[in-house]
C-alpha cells in the first residue's frame, strides 16, 4: 500500500498543489498561496490516512465528484480554519460602535417608529463576537429589553457553532479584554468556566453558512443594520473577496454599517460603500444618498496605538542634550526605495553629547517623573489632564522631545490632524531620526490626502529602519493609488523579504494587533493583480 507521507513537499507542489488549491477556492473561497503548501499537504495527508483512500489522486477525485466527498471536505475545513478569537476584540472599532454607530441607528429607528435592530456576525467562530455585540447593544440601546434585537452568527465550521450555541467559555485568554463589570452582569460561573446568561443568549442565533457557495437568503440577512465580517476575507483571493463583499452590501439596509478586520480593506475592492474614517479605525456605510458624490480615494490608514512609555530611551531627554550639528545623521531626499536592504543612518547615540551638570540631571529626573504621570493619564484616555502635564513639561524645558510627541499623539487621536502635524514637525527639526514621528506624519498626511508628503514620510521611516514592514505596505498602496504598479510591487516584495525569517505570530510594529502572518496574507492578495499587469 503506498504511503502518501513519502511524497515530498516539492513533489506535492509540482503534482497536486494546484488542483487542491483550486478545489478550496471553488468550494469555500479559501486561497492557499504556495507559502502555505506545507500546511495544506500535512492536513490532506492526515485525512487520507484516516480514510479508505491511499493516494492524492483518488482522494481528490472523491472530494471533487462524490456527495460524501463534500462532507469530507467540511471536515478538512474544520481543521484548517483558525477560530482564535476573544471577547471585545479590536476595541477601537467597538468604541466607535458604542459612541457613533448605535446612537445614530437608535435615533433613525425612533424617527421611523421602528424598534428593531438586526446584526450579522459572519465568520463568528465560537461565538465571542456575537455575545460581545449582544452585551454592547444591551448596554448602549436605551430601554434595550423593549427592543427586538437579533444577532445572527454564521460560520462554516460546525464544531465552532456547537460551542457558540452552548455559550460556555473556559479559557482565560478569551476574556482578556472583557470589562470586569460584565462578568457578574452577563455571565454565570460554571465550575472553572463561565456561561453566557439567557438574557444575552436569546438575542443570538447561530447557523452554518458558506459565504462563497450559499445563498444569502436567511430572514436574518435582510435589511441588516450592522454586519461584522472580520478576519474572514484574509483567506480569499481578490475576486472572491469582491463577490462576497458585494453580497454583504446587498444584505444591508440603506445607512447600514460594515465592520471588517484591521488587516483587511475594501480599498480597490468595492467602491459602493462610503468610508467613515476615524483616527484608530475606519468602517464602511451603505449610503445610497452619497454614492453619486463618491470620488477616488487614497488608501485609508489608522493612527497607531502607541505606548508612550515604550518610545526609544535615547529620545527620552531634553533636546538641549542633543548635538545641534547633526549633518552626519541628515536624511537625504530619496525616491521610493526599491530594496529593503538599506542600512539605517548613524544612530543618534553615537554623537558626542554636551556635558550635564548635577542640577541638569536632577531637573531632568523631575521632568521624567511628570512625563510618566502624563503617560498614565494618556493610557486612561484622560487626554485633558495629559495635555496639561505635557504642556507643563514643555514650559520647564521647551526642548523635551517626548512631551511634543505626547501632545501630537493626543491631537491625532482626537482627529486634530493639523495640530498633531505641527507638534511632530517641531520634533523632526531637532531630531531627524525620530522614527515614530515620521511614521505618524505619514499616516496624518495620508488622512489629509497629501499623498506626496505621506510618501516622503514613509520613505524616511524605511531609510531609518529598513525592517518596518508596515511602512513598505503603505508605500506600496500609495504607489498603487498613483498608478505606479511597478513600484508598488517592489514595496510588497520588500515586505515578503522582511517577513521571510520572522515569527509569523509576532505583532507588526505600528499595527493594531496585526500579526506578521496577517500582513503577509494581505500582501500576497494585493500582489496578485500586480504580477499580471
Amino acid at each position: 500500500m503506498p504511503d502518501v507521507s513519502l511524497i515530498s513537499l516539492e513533489e506535492f507542489k509540482k503534482l497536486y498543489f494546484v488542483q487542491y488549491q483550486k478545489l478550496f477556492v471553488d468550494e469555500y473561497g479559501f486561497f492557499y498561496d504556495e507559502s502555505r503548501a506545507a500546511q495544506l499537504r500535512t492536513t490532506i495527508i492526515k485525512h487520507i490516512q484516516e480514510s479508505k483512500f491511499t493516494t492524492f489522486e483518488s482522494y481528490y477525485d472523491f472530494l471533487q465528484n462524490h456527495f460524501e466527498g463534500k462532507l469530507e471536505l467540511k471536515k478538512i475545513i474544520n481543521d484548517i480554519t483558525i477560530g482564535e478569537t476573544y471577547f471585545f476584540r479590536n476595541l477601537p472599532q467597538l468604541d466607535i460602535l458604542r459612541a457613533e454607530i448605535i446612537p445614530k441607528i437608535v435615533n433613525r429607528k425612533r424617527v421611523l417608529g421602528v424598534n428593531e435592530i438586526k446584526v450579522w456576525s459572519a465568520g463568528c467562530s465560537s461565538g465571542e463576537e456575537v455575545y460581545t455585540l449582544a452585551i454592547i447593544l444591551m448596554e448602549e440601546v436605551p430601554g434595550a429589553p423593549l427592543w427586538n434585537i437579533s444577532i445572527l452568527g454564521t460560520d462554516i465550521n460546525r464544531n465552532y457553532l456547537e460551542n457558540a450555541k452552548k455559550g460556555l467559555y473556559t479559557s482565560r485568554r478569551t476574556f482578556k479584554h472583557m470589562p470586569p463589570e460584565y462578568f457578574d452582569k452577563y455571565f454565570t460561573r460554571y465550575g472553572k468556566s463561565y456561561i453566557v446568561n439567557d438574557q444575552i443568549k436569546k438575542m443570538a442565533r447561530f447557523e452554518q453558512h458558506n459565504l462563497v457557495k450559499d445563498d444569502y437568503n436567511l430572514p436574518e440577512m435582510v435589511d441588516l443594520d450592522i454586519v461584522f465580517c472580520r478576519n474572514v476575507t484574509i483567506y480569499f483571493n481578490i475576486e472572491t473577496t469582491k463577490t462576497v463583499i458585494n453580497k454583504i452590501y446587498n444584505t444591508l439596509s440603506d445607512q447600514g454599517y460594515l465592520f471588517i478586520g484591521h488587516s483587511e480593506t475594501l480599498w480597490q475592492i468595492n467602491n459602493k460603500f462610503v468610508t467613515l474614517d476615524f483616527p484608530h479605525a475606519f468602517i464602511y456605510q451603505k449610503d445610497l444618498s452619497r454614492q453619486k458624490d463618491m470620488k477616488k480615494e487614497a488608501p485609508y490608514m489608522t493612527i497607531p496605538d502607541l505606548n508612550l512609555e515604550n518610545i526609544s530611551i535615547s529620545k527620552k531627554m531634553s533636546l538641549s542634550t542633543i548635538a545641534t550639528d547633526a549633518k552626519s545623521t541628515e536624511i537625504p531626499d530619496v525616491s521610493v526605495m526599491e530594496t529593503g536592504t538599506k542600512k539605517p543612518v548613524e544612530d543618534i547615540g553615537s554623537i558626542e553629547l554636551p556635558h550635564q551638570t548635577a542640577d541638569d540631571f536632577y531637573n531632568l529626573q523631575i521632568i521624567d517623573k511628570k512625563y510618566h504621570h502624563a503617560t498614565m493619564d494618556f493610557e486612561k484616555k484622560n487626554y485633558d489632564d495629559a495635555l496639561q502635564k505635557f504642556s507643563e513639561i514643555i514650559g520647564k524645558d521647551e526642548r523635551y522631545i517626548l512631551a511634543y510627541f505626547g501632545r501630537a499623539t493626543i491631537f491625532a487621536n482626537q482627529g486634530k490632524y493639523d495640530e498633531a502635524i505641527e507638534e511632530l514637525n517641531k520634533i523632526t527639526r531637532f531630531d531627524n531620526l525620530f522614527l515614530e514621528a515620521y511614521y505618524l506624519l505619514g499616516v496624518l498626511y495620508d488622512k489629509k490626502q497629501d499623498i506626496e508628503k505621506a510618501i516622503e514620510m514613509f520613505e524616511k521611516v524605511v531609510y531609518i529602519d529598513h525592517t518596518v514592514a508596515l511602512a513598505y505596505f503603505h508605500l506600496g498602496n500609495l504607489c498603487r493609488y498613483k498608478g505606479n504598479n511597478k513600484k508598488a510591487l517592489i514595496q510588497f516584495n520588500n515586505i515578503k523579504n522582511i517577513l521571510a525569517n520572522v515569527d509569523e505570530n509576532e505583532i507588526v510594529k505600528f499595527s493594531e494587533g496585526m500579526t506578521n502572518k496577517n500582513l503577509l496574507q494581505l500582501t500576497e492578495k494585493l500582489t496578485e493583480p500586480l504580477v499580471t499587469v
